[in-house]
C-alpha cells in the first residue's frame, strides 16, 4: 500500500482570472513532487463569469518515486482541495494517468465547452473528480 499523501502549498500568487498555487507533495514528511493548479473565478474575456473552475497545470513526482502510487494519491487530494479539476496532459504518461483517474472531457464537450478543445496538446483533456 502507498504511503499517503499530503499537499503543503509552497506559494500562490493571484492573477487576473484566477490564483496559481504551487504545491509540494509530501509522503511521511519528505517531498515526492510537486504539482502547479489554476482556480479561476471572475469573468472571461468576453465578460461571462467563470463558474469556480480548476485546471491541474502541472503534476510531477520525482524520478525516485515514480510507480509508487504518489501522483494518483495526489491528485485525489488536489481534487478534494481544489474540487473538480480539468487537466491537460503534455505526454503519454500523464495521459495514461488522467483517462484512468478521470474521464475525456472532449468526447463529452458540448457548445458551452467548447472552449477546452482548445487546451489539448495533442493527449486530451480530462476531468478530474467530477
Amino acid at each position: 500500500m502507498t504511503t499517503p499523501v499530503t499537499i503543503k502549498i509552497k506559494e500562490s500568487q493571484r492573477v487576473e482570472l484566477g490564483t496559481w498555487f504551487c504545491l509540494d507533495i509530501l509522503a511521511d514528511g519528505k517531498r515526492v513532487g510537486t504539482a502547479t493548479v489554476e482556480k479561476f473565478h471572475g469573468e472571461d474575456a468576453y465578460g461571462d463569469i467563470i463558474e469556480e473552475a480548476a485546471r491541474l497545470e502541472r503534476i510531477d513526482i520525482d524520478d525516485e518515486h515514480q510507480r509508487k502510487g504518489y501522483g494518483t494519491a495526489a491528485i485525489k487530494k488536489l481534487t478534494e482541495k481544489f474540487g473538480a479539476l480539468v487537466a491537460v496532459p503534455d505526454n503519454e504518461g500523464a495521459r495514461r494517468l488522467y483517462e484512468r483517474l478521470g474521464e475525456d472531457a472532449l468526447e463529452t464537450c458540448d457548445a458551452e465547452d467548447e472552449w477546452m478543445l482548445y487546451l489539448d496538446n495533442g493527449y486530451g483533456v480530462y476531468l478530474l473528480g467530477y
